[in-house]
């Protein structure tokens, strides 16, 4: 018995010093597959150094604007609906008949006469101005229970720098600005942002250039949304309208496009925004009053529209819609 356990003692501390030995083997010399995978890592480095995306140049960052959004809130409360109206009158009745309500007696004509004389007679004013009468825009006096916004009808410097950046050359380039600088749109007050301010103040110098100091508060320091214009070389890959872009319009989109499904970085480089517009609130203060176009001013045109009549003046979709969403 004690041979044999010395024999099966032995055979085990053998089979440790075996495993030890390959243990430690494995540990210092290097496996078979790492030549292969260094080689391989190898040729990857290289192929994608000399890859054209690699080496194709970076888009440069779109340029920024601020533009004001400039509202008129309701003056007069609107007249309730027919249905409200028509409630209103049962309640009341309701209540009478069940005596929740006291019902006081009428006073007399010389009782009447005297209490208008002491405090004045009351005198309602008509929800519907001279302006809504004959149809002119140019003034806040109107459609005094809605909400209105301020456009105006100037070169829009958004669009002549997104299509600058869509050009190849130079000469190209500055033609292309000149041209979507020439065509007079409808849009917000916009000015473009410079180093050293905020979009707030961006907003309040587009707004000053364009009607002059004015009786604005600005709501907070944030802008509301914004906007991303397209350059015209990469206007097939936006949302924005067929129109816009076969009149040379750069295209508009509120969000980036998705990468393309192979990964490639110069698709993704070219579906960038050449420009993007921030879009910051103020309202009118006071009652309305009157504005004016500065004579320094870009803008030829003004007009206060309603949320409904958005679409008579602003011809980008894009824009339409995120107006619509704002108001």
């Amino acid at each position: 018995m004690a041979f044999a356990g010395r024999s099966v003692l032995q055979q085990l501390v053998s089979q440790q010093r075996a495993l030890q030995a390959a243990l430690s083997g494995n540990l210092l010399q290097p496996a078979a597959g790492w030549s292969v995978l260094e080689t391989q890592q190898q040729a990857y480095s290289t192929s994608s150094e000399s890859s054209p995306a690699a080496e194709s140049p970076r888009r440069p960052r779109p340029s920024i604007f601020a533009a004001c959004v400039l509202e008129r809130l309701p003056v007069v409360k609107s007249p309730p609906p027919a249905w409200e109206a028509e409630y209103k009158a049962w309640t009341q009745l309701r209540q009478t008949n069940e005596q929740l309500i006291k019902q006081y007696p009428a006073l007399d004509k010389k009782q009447k006469t005297r209490d208008d004389s002491e405090q004045g007679e009351l005198k309602l004013v008509p929800t519907v101005t001279k302006a809504d009468e004959s149809g002119a825009v140019s003034t806040m006096k109107r459609r005094l229970a809605e909400k209105l916004v301020l456009l105006v009808k100037a070169r829009n410097p958004a669009a002549a720098a997104a299509a600058a950046a869509g050009s190849a050359s130079g000469a190209a380039a500055a033609a292309a600005a000149s041209a979507a600088a020439g065509q007079a749109v409808w849009t917000f007050p916009t000015a473009a942002h410079t180093a050293g301010e905020s979009i707030r103040e961006a907003a309040e110098r587009a707004l000053k250039e364009a009607i002059g100091p004015s009786q604005v508060y600005f709501v907070g320091n944030s802008p509301m949304a914004h906007l991303d214009l397209r350059s015209i070389s990469s206007s097939s890959s936006s949302s924005s309208s067929s129109s816009s872009a076969a009149a040379g319009s750069p295209s508009a989109s509120t969000a980036d496009a998705a990468p393309s499904s192979n990964g490639s970085s110069s698709s993704n480089i070219s579906k960038r925004p050449a420009a993007r517009v921030f879009f910051h609130l103020a309202q009118v203060v006071n009652d309305p009053w009157e504005v004016s176009l500065q004579d320094s001013s870009s803008a030829s045109e003004f007009a206060w529209v309603g949320k409904e009549e958005l679409g008579q003046y602003l011809q980008d979709e894009a824009l339409l819609a995120l107006a619509r969403k704002m108001l």
